[in-house]
């Protein structure tokens, strides 16, 4: 096997490794949109694919997409959906650094953050179904 060489062979490398079910490719492929890396930079690609990542417990995509919302990069700027991914991110690496987490929270009401708690809890709750069921 050759070594890649160029950054649209490693692209395509992220894509196949994702579309064989890597749930790391996802994230990969996020992290090339964002950039531009071997593809157009495309933050609205980059954020479905960093969902992807999420919904397969890869926290590096969990902390992507809630730096995604949380800059409104591609999107509106939507703090509760960052904070959501921050808690749900929180609890699955629990001596992860929280900066995002604290610097998004810092403008955000009560009431928000207890609506971006209840949503990770719900999405861990699902999660975590999903995980027992495979």
């Amino acid at each position: 096997e050759r070594e890649l060489q160029t950054e649209e062979e490693i692209f395509a490398e992220f894509l196949r490794q994702s579309e064989e079910g890597n749930a790391r490719g996802f994230y990969y492929v996020s992290v090339a949109y964002t950039s531009g890396t071997g593809v157009a930079r495309n933050y609205i690609e980059a954020e479905k694919w960093a969902r992807e990542a999420a919904e397969r417990g890869v926290t590096s995509g969990i902390r992507h997409l809630g730096l995604f919302h949380q800059l409104g990069q591609g999107m509106p700027v939507n703090r509760v959906e960052a904070q959501k991914w921050y808690y749900a991110l929180a609890a699955l690496l629990p001596d992860d650094e929280p900066f995002l987490s604290e610097v998004n929270a810092k403008y955000m009401s009560e009431g928000q953050l207890a609506e971006a708690r209840a949503q990770a809890d719900a999405w861990l709750k699902a999660w975590g179904e999903k995980q027992s069921d495979s």
